[in-house]
């Protein structure tokens, strides 16, 4: 059955489907659950997330299994005082969650998929009042280790997920807006009040610098060698990705605010509002 055909059959249906198919490997009695996520870590170890079948219960329990036997390798239970788990990264020897406390504090933990023990944790600064939850993002382009940009208030931090080591630091800017270090795949952006960057993963710096005043509640598009962003004055303008100079700049009629920019179809669309 494909991934991405919805399944409309009941469950004794679905099993005499695959009964069809010829007799299964395993199975393994999960109990009355829903399966959130399944994925091979590797040939030998199969990682499952659950959830109770309770619309009350967001967090996640997490399995990881062998892939020849169907046998739990480790099963790591998470009661809701515990906070929301949310998977970050995952290879053949870690995962990486994204752990939301009760108490509005986050950790960032990694668990080692043989054991299921803890390699490391990083707690993150809880966010003030007002402050929209910070990103995390995964970078493992290249050959290097990946690595895990951590922003807290004006500054960022770059990790390296195999054993939670500081790679580098950054300062950014302090506009006040929901901006500061903002991701777009693995590039990097930070508005700094009348300046905005490209920032380079591998060690913080700058890879260019632009004299534009950028918006920074609206996260930056960038498709084609083409960075696209929203300024304060109602206007929008594209970059060249590889240096930062400016290759056209535009503004809403009427003085309306963007809102935010997205790429689709050869098309930028802009989303807006006219200030009352």
């Amino acid at each position: 059955m494909p991934a991405d055909q919805p399944v409309t059959a009941s469950p004794a249906q679905l099993e005499r489907r695959l009964e069809a198919r010829g007799p299964a490997r395993w199975k393994v009695p999960l109990g009355a659950v829903l399966i959130e996520r399944l994925m091979w870590l590797d040939s030998d170890r199969v990682y499952v997330a659950l959830r109770a079948d309770s619309q009350k219960l967001e967090n996640l329990d997490h399995l990881v299994l062998d892939g020849e036997t169907g046998r739990i390798l480790w099963r790591r239970e998470r009661s809701q005082r515990d906070g929301r788990y949310r998977i970050l990264y995952a290879t053949s020897d870690l995962l990486l969650f994204a752990v939301d406390r009760p108490n509005g504090a986050r950790t960032v933990e990694a668990l080692d998929v043989a054991t299921g023990n803890a390699r490391w944790a990083m707690e993150q600064r809880r966010p003030r009042r007002g402050e929209p939850t910070p990103p995390i993002l995964v970078d493992d382009a290249g050959d290097e280790p990946a690595r895990l940009v951590l922003i807290e208030g004006t500054r960022a931090q770059a990790v390296d997920v195999t054993d939670g080591t500081v790679l580098w630091r950054r300062k950014l800017g302090s506009s006040g807006g929901a901006g500061g270090l903002q991701s777009n795949g693995s590039v990097l952006w930070d508005a700094n009040g009348g300046v905005f960057s490209r920032v380079r993963l591998s060690d913080g710096g700058s890879v260019w610098d632009s004299r534009i005043e950028v918006a920074d509640h609206v996260q930056p598009q960038a498709e084609d060698g083409r960075v696209y962003v929203a300024t304060p004055d109602s206007g929008i303008a594209a970059l060249r990705a590889d240096d930062g100079s400016t290759v056209w700049r535009t503004r809403l009629p009427g003085g309306a605010v963007v809102n935010s920019l997205q790429l689709g179809a050869g098309s930028l669309f802009v989303r807006g509002h006219e200030e009352s």
